[in-house]
């Protein structure tokens, strides 16, 4: 029986597992969705939806309760830090040659948000407000190439730790950035969406001088993250009630096996009523001495003999009070509940030998 449960949780724990490893890449596999709407000439929008497979490490997995949808901030590797600079700027309204005069921060394009986030002043807690509302909103959409390791790394600077959706072309530059993300406790919760066909589709919103030439025909992207619904969400249920089937049966095979090979004990046998009036009755005061003597207690109920108490006489010269032993003989045994000895038919005498 221990086996047999054992094997139906470790199959269970197989067939709901969400680690998967295709082509050697191991990680938490989930889906994210790309969605973008898009105004046309006309005035009208037009809206699409796209589904990627992608990976994540342990730690993003467990920041993916359900799905949540999240508007893309479209960004190249290379100029990450540039364009954050630049969102922080405009959220902040900061005035570039105010800040050079007061905040070393400050460098001489501009002020870095790396220096910022080290120091605790107004434009400290303006660049918190906006990392939050960052998180809470959006979900910053690059591709892969030799910067991500550096936008990884000024992200975890500037204390961001939202999601970071990397578009990759194959798995092994998923493996590689699920590798650089596990040495990461902190920073941007990495997920590495494998596409090739699209990859120049998201080059391309990325580039600021694209985006600035096309202007309010830019598509807005959102990005739609959640756990993979996949081969494994639709066999886990069917395969849990397949595995309970299957138990359910076992266990009552097992137990109609145990029922009828097990050693059934015979009924108790009692005494007849009829019986019971051929056993002689007397008062206690009568019994005649004996050796051993006559016990002055009932040992079934306990209460003491008192010279009027009505009594049986047992074959074996065992004494009981009437009502007790005759409920003993009568329900439970055909035994003398002192000594064990058998109550025979032979051994009873015949009612009209009773004493009273």
């Amino acid at each position: 029986m221990y086996f047999l449960l054992r094997a139906g949780v470790l199959f269970f724990q197989i067939v709901t597992a969400k680690i998967v490893s295709i082509e050697g890449l191991v990680g938490e596999k989930i889906m994210v969705a790309v969605q973008t709407e898009r105004m046309v000439k006309d005035g009208k929008m037009l809206m699409g939806r796209k589904e990627y497979s992608a990976y994540c490490d342990t730690n993003t997995l467990y920041f993916i309760h359900k799905t949540s949808t999240k508007k893309a901030i479209s960004i190249s590797s290379n100029s990450i830090e540039y364009m954050l600079t630049r969102l922080f700027e405009e959220r902040a309204q900061i005035e570039i040659p105010l800040i050079l005069r007061e905040d070393p921060s400050v460098q001489e394009n501009g002020i870095s948000l790396i220096n910022i986030a080290k120091k605790d002043s107004k434009y400290n807690r303006e660049l918190k407000n906006f990392i939050i509302d960052l998180k809470n909103n959006s979900a910053l959409l690059t591709s892969y190439d030799s910067t991500i390791k550096d936008a990884i790394s000024f992200l975890e600077a500037i204390k961001y730790d939202g999601f970071l959706v990397v578009v990759c072309t194959t798995t092994s530059q998923i493996d590689d950035l699920l590798k650089m993300c596990s040495s990461h406790i902190k920073g941007p919760r990495v997920i590495g969406m494998q596409t090739a066909e699209d990859l120049v589709y998201f080059k391309a919103i990325s580039n600021p001088i694209i985006s600035h030439i096309m202007g309010p025909l830019v598509p807005t992207i959102y990005i739609e993250i959640s756990p993979k619904q996949g081969l494994q969400d639709t066999v886990a249920p069917f395969a849990a009630l397949v595995l309970i089937s299957i138990m359910t049966v076992a266990i009552g095979g097992l137990y109609l096996f145990i029922s009828r090979h097990a050693v059934r004990r015979p009924a108790p046998k009692t005494v007849a009523s009829q019986d019971l009036q051929m056993i002689p009755t007397m008062l206690y005061i009568n019994i005649p001495p004996s050796d051993p003597p006559v016990p002055q207690d009932c040992v079934i109920c306990f209460e003491q003999f008192l010279p009027e108490s009505n009594c049986r006489l047992l074959p074996c010269n065992h004494i009981y009070h009437i009502e007790c032993i005759d409920t003993w003989l009568k329900q439970y045994s055909n035994r003398c509940p002192y000594c064990q000895s058998l109550v025979k038919n032979s051994d009873y005498i015949h009612p009209d030998y009773h004493t009273q």
